[in-house]
């Protein structure tokens, strides 16, 4: 599909375009008349008249795009590009014109700001073209989110730390982790690395009184570490950081084969408070098949030897729409995991990446919408309720990632991270620490290496970098 744009942005549009048309792929053209009309959108804003004219493959339509005071204009540009694409293809986008990744952001936002809840149904619903069940599902967990906004928690830190490496690395998967055989002697080097920027970091937010609400060890697999390098690990951040009045530590357990009862009982010694042991699906075949080799039997011992050791608080990780699963597998795998009554289950949509093995795999969105359905209805009759929500770019049938929980039980720092309301530093190669200015809004951002040798090998490099940021944020 070529995509002609003049007088509006290209990069504004395009993903919701790109929505309309999942098996094609986008490609931006400079000049109209070059292009073969039988596979072309043109998109023209004409400043001077205010009127919007589209074009798809010789069907033209000229509109003026409505002005409201709540929504920002190139929103009602892409709702009218929306009703265009959906007259022609018949496709209607449960997110309606919202392509980014933290929809409910828009709820909290404007109920903030006053506006009452029966105001924001319509603006989501009318505005923002969002289907009506998920316009109530961003109202009621934005509603939720609202309670942990609070000046107690905003007024601190949460720190992300990154282990990017895996036993193995899924079929599904891109998120650049490596596998762990025949890595041993990488990871100890950026093990080392990773220690020396908490202590650098660490030391200069600590000169701040910076005091830290939340921790999350994320990955990769983080439990690929060694019991002596998780202790480590967390004697450097009580050294560096002020953590004396943490409210949580999360840590990503991943796959029950790093989750031995010696690494479990470090695990809570440290006081991590938040464990996820993430199965991805219940089903052997479906495992094995995605390259995860454990079993579903080996997910619920590690589960059991984490209940027996104390733990209180835990996550299970499913996807939806993995190779060959049906909506029989996922009621499977739910009834499994309503045996073992986590306090926390999220519910991820399979995003197909442009890394993954899997990227050609494509399951019909009215089957990842059913799948979706039946896991929401499920998890509020175990007595577990939304709280937080989050969208991916090719997510399969353009649906969302939703976090559930027991009452009392939410992971404060999926919400802090959503939200986008506290500031965040990310340790780690591939994190990007998050500056929040909570009397403007105002967010900057600052990026560590992404890849593992970089951020090694250029580590003192990445310190001057980092570091001269935040003393210019915090001069300010």
């Amino acid at each position: 599909m070529h995509v002609y744009c003049d007088g509006i942005s290209y990069q504004e549009i395009f993903e919701l375009i790109r929505l309309f048309f999942p098996q094609d792929t986008m490609e931006q053209c400079y000049d109209k008349a070059l292009v073969d009309h039988q596979s072309f959108l043109c998109v023209e804003y004409e400043e001077k008249t205010k009127m919007l004219t589209m074009e798809l493959n010789g069907e033209k339509e000229t509109v003026k795009p409505e002005e409201h005071p709540d929504i920002a204009f190139k929103n009602q540009v892409k709702k009218q590009i929306y009703r265009f694409l959906h007259n022609k293809t018949g496709i209607s986008l449960p997110w309606g014109i919202l392509t980014g990744v933290r929809p409910v952001k828009i709820v909290t936002d404007y109920l903030l700001k006053g506006k009452t809840v029966e105001e924001m149904d319509r603006l989501l619903t009318e505005e923002y073209l969002i289907e009506k069940k998920k316009a109530l599902l961003a109202l009621y967990i934005g509603q939720k989110e609202l309670a942990f906004l609070t000046k107690e928690h905003l007024d601190k830190i949460s720190l992300y730390i990154g282990i990017p490496f895996c036993p193995s690395v899924c079929s599904y998967c891109s998120f650049g982790s490596i596998p762990l055989q025949g890595k041993e002697e990488l990871l100890k080097a950026y093990f080392i690395k990773l220690l020396e920027e908490i202590k650098i970091v660490g030391s200069f937010f600590q000169k701040l009184g910076k005091q830290v609400d939340t921790i999350y060890v994320g990955g990769g697999t983080p439990s690929v570490l060694s019991s002596e390098q998780i202790e480590k690990m967390f004697q450097y951040l009580d050294s560096y950081f002020l953590t004396e009045n943490v409210s949580e530590i999360t840590f990503e357990g991943g796959r029950p084969e790093t989750l031995d009862k010696d690494k479990l009982m470090t695990l809570s010694s440290v006081g991590v408070n938040r464990l996820s042991i993430n199965p991805q699906t219940m089903n052997n075949k479906t495992l094995k098949r995605v390259g995860r080799f454990h079993t579903a039997e080996e997910i619920e011992n590690a589960y059991i030897a984490a209940r027996n050791i104390g733990f209180e608080a835990i996550n299970m990780d499913l996807i939806l729409g993995l190779p060959g699963e049906t909506l029989k597998d996922i009621k499977n795998t739910l009834k499994r995991l309503e045996k073992l009554d986590p306090e926390n289950i999220t519910i991820h949509t399979l995003a197909l990446k442009r890394g993954a093995k899997i990227s050609e795999f494509y399951t019909d969105s009215q089957v990842i919408d059913s799948m979706m359905d039946y896991a929401i209805k499920k998890n509020m009759e175990n007595g577990s309720m939304p709280y937080y929500l989050y969208r991916q770019k090719n997510m399969t049938g353009n649906l969302e990632n939703i976090g559930f929980t027991k009452p009392g039980k939410e992971g404060v720092y999926n919400i802090e991270i959503m939200e986008e309301k506290q500031t965040i530093i990310a340790l780690g190669s591939g994190g990007i620490s998050k500056i929040v200015f909570p009397d403007t809004g105002r967010i900057e951002r600052v990026a560590n290496y992404k890849d593992v040798y970089l951020y090694t090998n250029q580590f003192d490099k990445l310190m001057e970098k980092k570091l001269s940021a935040f003393n210019a944020f915090y001069a300010e």
